[in-house]
């Protein structure tokens, strides 16, 4: 009876860290949070209370490493070409913020816009535009039309909702919302083979 009890707990907590799986992802590696500030805010959100030397296991487990090599971005860039205009395209906006499309974030991230307050206006504006792109044209063995892309702009810049980091709270945010110092600087660009007309303000 005992070993069934631990045995049973074990799955229970094997459950919960599978549960967990993505949010954790997500605040470390695509919010950059410490481990401690993941640890704190899964214990406040979710009153999921685990050692350190817990997650770190968990991390090595689900190969979680901060610094990418040169080889498993190079994967991660071929995965997007590959993948995410179609994974966006399938997914259902959901203004709620519930759920984020993970290709979603990986796209931006990598184009070196998500997350990144450095730099000059001039400079991220650049990654911001290009970013968009990428996100309107990566469709397999065909080319988006101009209405596609006008709803994947749209989708991506003021429907879908992303978490941030503003100081110790974490807020949920659209682009549009986080990088709205962006706005004038895009307005009458043209980004994604499209002319932006104002959108976002």
């Amino acid at each position: 009876m005992e070993n069934q009890e631990v045995t049973r707990s074990s799955t229970i907590l094997k459950d919960r860290w599978e549960g967990f799986k993505d949010e954790i992802t997500f605040l470390y590696l695509d919010c950059g949070c410490t481990l401690q500030e993941v640890m704190e805010f899964m214990k406040g959100q979710h009153s999921f209370h685990a050692k350190e030397k817990q997650y770190k296991d968990k991390f090595r487990d689900w190969n979680l490493r901060k610094n990418l090599t040169k080889a498993q971005k190079l994967d991660l860039y071929t995965y997007i070409q590959l993948h995410g205009g179609v994974a966006l395209a399938e997914q259902s906006p959901d203004a709620s913020g519930a759920r984020i499309s993970k290709v979603y974030m990986l796209t931006f991230n990598c184009m070196g816009v998500l997350f990144e307050r450095r730099g000059d206006l001039t400079e991220r504006t650049r990654y911001y535009r290009s970013a968009l792109e990428w996100s309107t044209n990566i469709v397999l063995n065909e080319a988006l039309n101009g209405e596609d892309k006008r709803r994947r702009v749209k989708w991506l810049e003021d429907v879908v909702r992303y978490h941030t980091l503003n100081g110790d709270v974490l807020e949920v945010q659209s682009l549009c919302e986080q990088y709205h110092d962006l706005w004038t600087e895009l307005n009458q660009k043209e980004v994604g083979g499209l002319v932006r007309t104002g959108a976002g303000t």
